[in-house]
């Protein structure tokens, strides 16, 4: 029987295990064929339809539905050990890249940031929001858990990784530019306070909300909040986005914030009036279920 290497090229191969009665599959197991002039190659074409591209999503406000998922995210990072007080802010927009390129360029920062805090044995914790503001431009900020000595090789780090997925050479403090592409920042509170910082930065994350949505109360059966009273600031337009707005790390996603939300010791996520909770109340009851299991494998 003959084989690849008796053909001159591969579509000449895959045409003769065609008329040979040899199925063609990539790797994935899915059926391929080589299509030329011939009229079974024409029947083919013209039986498959072509692909249409998903048209890309476009919104000027930060919904409730995704404040609270993030909500949920960072309140899972809490009760699972990790504190979200870092900010990572990147600026698309000081690079030249706007609509879908900054989406684009973004998803492949995200990835090589999961592969650089993966090398360092960092905790997968973290939430992102995308704004587009007159600054900055089209930009990025992250929320994510960091050890202090992580800071100057993070910073160091997120430089190069923006040159790599936009081409371009990031604006830096000592060239003197106005804006930064690049920023990294802890929540302007005190020392010890890394909750504090947390929910500040994601109030601060958050202010891309529009005032004017009701939106049902989380968890709750019955009621109606407006996502004005979500968080302890005022609302702000954040500006045009092509792609997803929002997003958050694989191990802080809905599933896994609903399999950590069935534990008996979840806190209860709202107050009487149906806000949200800016307090160490998630961070210490995973700290006690951590004691507790520490317990019992000394026991």
């Amino acid at each position: 029987m003959l084989d690849r290497a008796d053909y001159g090229d591969a579509a000449s191969y895959a045409r003769a295990m065609f008329a040979g009665g040899f199925d063609v599959q990539d790797r994935w197991g899915r059926q391929r064929y080589a299509l030329g002039d011939d009229d079974l190659s024409q029947a083919l074409a013209a039986s498959v339809p072509a692909p249409v591209q998903r048209p890309v999503h476009v919104s000027e406000y930060l919904t409730a539905k995704e404040f609270w998922k993030r909500y949920h995210s960072v309140a899972v990072a809490n009760f699972t050990g990790s504190v979200l007080s870092w900010m990572l802010t990147v600026s698309w927009g000081s690079v030249g890249l706007s609509g879908g390129a900054a989406w684009s360029a973004h998803k492949a920062f995200m990835e090589l940031m999961r592969k650089w805090r993966q090398e360092r044995d960092l905790p997968e914790a973290w939430v992102w929001v995308r704004e587009n503001g007159r600054k900055l431009g089209d930009h990025s900020h992250i929320l994510m858990s960091l050890e202090r000595w992580h800071e100057a090789d993070c910073l160091a780090w997120a430089t190069r990784a923006v040159k790599t997925v936009t081409g371009t050479a990031p604006l830096t403090k000592a060239q003197g530019q106005p804006i930064q592409t690049v920023h990294l920042s802890r929540g302007n509170v005190r020392r010890h306070s890394d909750v504090q910082a947390q929910w500040q930065l994601f109030q601060y994350v958050s202010k891309g909300l529009n005032p004017d949505e009701p939106t049902p109360i989380w968890d709750r059966n019955k009621g109606n909040i407006l996502a004005a009273n979500l968080i302890n600031r005022p609302c702000e337009q954040a500006g045009l986005v092509m792609g997803q707005r929002s997003g958050s790390s694989r191990a802080l996603s809905a599933r896994r914030g609903a399999e950590v939300a069935r534990h008996p010791g979840w806190p209860i996520t709202l107050t009487a009036d149906g806000r949200p909770f800016y307090d160490d109340r998630y961070l210490a009851a995973g700290r006690v279920e951590r004691d507790l299991a520490a317990l019992q494998v000394r026991w």
